[in-house]
């Protein structure tokens, strides 16, 4: 794929472009959704109700954990060199594992390509 192509790609899927000088990235947020999570959340927290992941029922306490790792992770495709990468937010806590930021690639990659399918 082109790289405004890929660019347009990864915005779809919620991506967020970045640019600063030479660098061009696409951000990723919501990373414990792109894991698998889902959960309701209780209206007077806010902290997650619910939970599973991948489809299987987890404690509301390790969903809570999930989301915060994902809070203190930073995800993005960097633009040169076509490959993501990952590092802890700055003064925050634990950051996602590297099989879980690992899983998370791979579901956004599975993503694009299920889009590009789709438009072919």
């Amino acid at each position: 794929m082109a790289t405004e192509e890929i660019k347009k790609t990864l915005e779809s899927l919620g991506g967020k472009y970045w640019q600063a000088g030479d660098k061009r990235r696409i951000y990723f947020n919501d990373l414990a959704r792109w894991l698998g999570l889902s959960y309701e959340t209780y209206h007077s927290s806010g902290r997650p109700l619910n939970a599973s992941l991948r489809g299987e029922t987890i404690s509301n306490s390790t969903a809570y954990e999930i989301i915060e790792r994902g809070r203190n992770t930073r995800l993005w495709f960097d633009m040169a060199s076509n490959k993501f990468h990952a590092r802890a937010a700055s003064g925050v806590g634990e950051m996602l594992r590297t099989d879980e930021v690992n899983q998370i690639i791979e579901a956004i990659r599975n993503a694009v390509s299920a889009t590009h399918n789709e438009e072919a």
